[in-house]
């Protein structure tokens, strides 16, 4: 190992994670005074592509893990002997190095090509290939972030698996190239009977919300991201659309307390909106809170000086800004 980073806590790793590429991941399943664990911050950024596709992620916890319902790939106890061997065992094999080599983030030359049309080329080259169905699965499953990414729908691929097996994220594929495609009623139709079938699957949440918001279906898609929500409490993009949605549609309370707490665990990340400030701001406004109203403009300073061309973020603190000045708190953060 050439280099070693260790963060003792969650929102520390997040942060160097998002915005720093690794080989080699251990992190601890559980920790103290901490809601989230490292599985749910794991899911978080393989959801949102921010991790690049050859980084190893080992999960390590001294609890027993029969409860868990098996959601790690390989879960079981660390154990010393495990150092050496689990991590070789994980990483890309040769099979799969061309189409990670062509995917984002990687090490491969030249970095972070994002060449995600020539990874599903090679994807759609080995799936023709294959004969077997047991050959089948990993080359038509590589491209489900490859299309997403490149911007346009291909759901050839997701169907022949659907076809071949039924798996979740097959099904979402279809979805997804059908939302892509301007069928959002269709997306609505295929995400129904995937709900019903795998209703712990929060990742078609996702989708169907969108599906729902762009049919004009706003409290359907409030109800869905409620159930994302609830599923994954700790994931930040996640409590700020139910967050946003539910301030915009009348639920101002839930608004901002869930961008309250997407606030409180990803301030910094990159799925983190400053959007959500705003609606705090106003929120602490409203309650004549002139403390926690200067700390949603002090965020919005920070947050202004680590991107100093960001027009976005100066209308934003501007009009934080002009909150404080309304309420008749003192211009301090302003001035600054």
């Amino acid at each position: 190992m050439g280099s070693i980073v260790q963060c003792s806590r969650l929102s520390d790793a997040r942060s160097r994670l998002e915005f720093s590429a690794y080989d080699l991941v251990i992190c601890e399943q559980y920790f103290d005074k901490e809601s989230q664990t490292g599985q749910d911050l794991l899911d978080d950024l393989r959801r949102n592509q921010l991790l690049p596709f050859y980084t190893v992620f080992v999960m390590v916890t001294s609890r027993p893990l029969l409860q868990q319902g098996g959601r790690s790939r390989r879960s079981r106890p660390w154990m010393p002997t495990c150092s050496n061997r689990t991590p070789r065992q994980a990483w890309p094999s040769a099979s799969t190095s061309p189409v990670t080599a062509s995917s984002p983030c990687t090490t491969s030359s030249p970095p972070s090509a994002e060449d995600f049309d020539k990874a599903t080329e090679i994807c759609k080259k080995r799936f023709e290939a294959s004969k077997a169905r047991t050959a089948r699965m990993p080359p038509a499953s590589a491209p489900s972030s490859c299309c997403g990414s490149a911007g346009y729908p291909k759901p050839s691929l997701y169907e022949a698996v659907v076809e071949a097996k039924t798996l979740p994220w097959a099904k979402l594929g279809v979805a997804r190239s059908q939302l892509e495609a301007g069928f959002p009623q269709r997306a609505e139709t295929t995400l129904k009977g995937l709900i019903e079938t795998e209703p712990g699957f929060s990742d078609a949440y996702d989708v169907m919300g969108r599906a729902q918001f762009e049919l004009g279906n706003f409290e359907g898609a409030l109800d869905t991201f409620r159930m994302a929500t609830k599923l994954t409490p700790s994931s930040v993009n996640r409590l700020l659309k139910h967050g946003m949605l539910a301030y915009y549609t009348g639920d101002r309370t839930k608004g901002w307390r869930c961008s309250d707490r997407a606030t409180c665990i990803g301030p910094n990340s990159k799925l983190y909106d400053p959007q959500a400030l705003i609606l705090l701001a106003f929120a602490r406004l409203d309650e004549n809170d002139s403390r926690g109203l200067t700390r949603c403009v002090d965020r919005l300073l920070h947050l202004r000086e680590r991107q100093p061309d960001s027009a976005r973020l100066e209308r934003l603190y501007d009009v934080a800004g002009r909150l404080v000045g309304h309420s008749g708190v003192s211009d301090r953060a302003r001035a600054r």
